[in-house]
């Protein structure tokens, strides 16, 4: 039964049963014969009252208890979580916009229908497809490239007195970097920048940059990159590194073949990381089957797990000091030419 049906029953049924039983003791009491029966309608009118009052103060400080549970219960939620706050402000904001949007849509209805697709897609698959919290393990997953590149990224470099990255030059992922330039770019200015700048500008002081390519695109031992295209993206970090500003050193650039590197780390899985302090950044190649949205066939996952970003630390270290500066496949083909 309803919570309020069933008080709002008691209020009236309670008072009721007292009157009752209190007319019928009246009635059958042989002491209350001379009682003037004005006097014992009085009495019962005022039992009726008294009961129905008593009633409505015992409803009405439960409800009171329940709502003031509920306000703590927000309250301690809220208290518990500190980016409840923002969360609960953007919501608001972002559904009263939408639900403004959709009232103006529905009075012309010309299209409703696909204005209720696109927000079924917001509300039941975007929200769940992209930036998912694994509470167990302390990852956030399925981050879209747009939001990495734009602010995640920059925000993280920023705040990191260390920056390592790894980065797969394979047949998965040499598309996406030979091709996207404007990310080359903007990446080699900004961590130049950082770099560059004083200890109370930026606190990135060490940047460590290793290129794991297909054995059959370099000859690790007479220092040659076979493919032309890998070469020339190379050889762009590098001129660039060397041209935008000056690091002191604090920029180190290697490479390795991908068996190396796998011998290194006992044939574990290579993958595609950026190690920020103490946050694992992994980026991979995604299919359409794996998520509702494919933005650009990447997706950014983080780990903030301390001992999985310690192991991975450890497996970074070991195949750098095993890889080759960069500059010394380019370097010693000029001093060859040279002589």
């Amino acid at each position: 039964m309803n919570k309020k049906i069933f008080s709002h029953w008691l209020s009236w049924s309670f008072p009721l049963a007292i009157a009752i039983i209190l007319g019928l003791t009246l009635f059958f009491d042989t002491k209350a014969e001379h009682v003037p029966v004005s006097i014992n309608l009085a009495i019962i009118i005022l039992s009726i009252l008294l009961s129905y009052v008593a009633i409505e103060w015992a409803i009405f400080k439960i409800e009171f208890n329940d709502k003031l549970k509920s306000t703590n219960d927000i309250g301690s939620i809220l208290n518990e979580f500190a980016e409840a706050n923002m969360m609960m402000d953007n919501l608001m904001h972002s559904v009263k916009h939408d639900l403004v949007f959709d009232k103006k849509i529905k009075m012309d209805k010309e299209h409703l229908d696909f204005h209720l697709f696109v927000s079924k897609i917001k509300y039941q698959k975007f929200l769940s497809s992209h930036f998912v919290y694994q509470t167990d393990k302390k990852i956030i997953q399925k981050i879209p490239k747009y939001y990495f590149e734009d602010s995640i990224w920059k925000k993280l470099v920023h705040d990191s007195e260390c920056y390592s990255s790894l980065q797969l030059l394979n047949n998965a992922n040499t598309e996406f970097y030979l091709k996207d330039t404007t990310r080359r770019n903007l990446e080699i200015t900004f961590l130049n920048t950082k770099l560059s700048q004083s200890k109370k500008e930026s606190k990135l002081h060490e940047f460590h940059k290793l290129f794991i390519l297909n054995d059959e695109w370099v000859n690790i031992n007479e220092k040659v990159i076979l493919d032309e295209n890998i070469k020339t993206y190379l050889m762009h970090w590098l001129d660039k590194f060397k041209s935008l500003g000056k690091n002191d050193g604090k920029a180190e650039l290697k490479v390795i073949k991908s068996s190396d590197a796998e011998g290194a780390i006992d044939g574990k899985p290579l993958k595609d990381i950026g190690i920020f302090d103490n946050i694992l950044g992994i980026q991979s190649v995604y299919s359409n089957t794996e998520s509702d949205f494919n933005t650009n066939s990447l997706r950014f996952d983080f780990s903030l797990d301390l001992k999985e970003v310690k192991d991975y630390k450890k497996d970074y270290d070991t195949i750098f000091k095993r890889a080759i500066n960069l500059k010394d496949f380019f370097e010693s083909k000029v001093n060859a030419n040279a002589n």
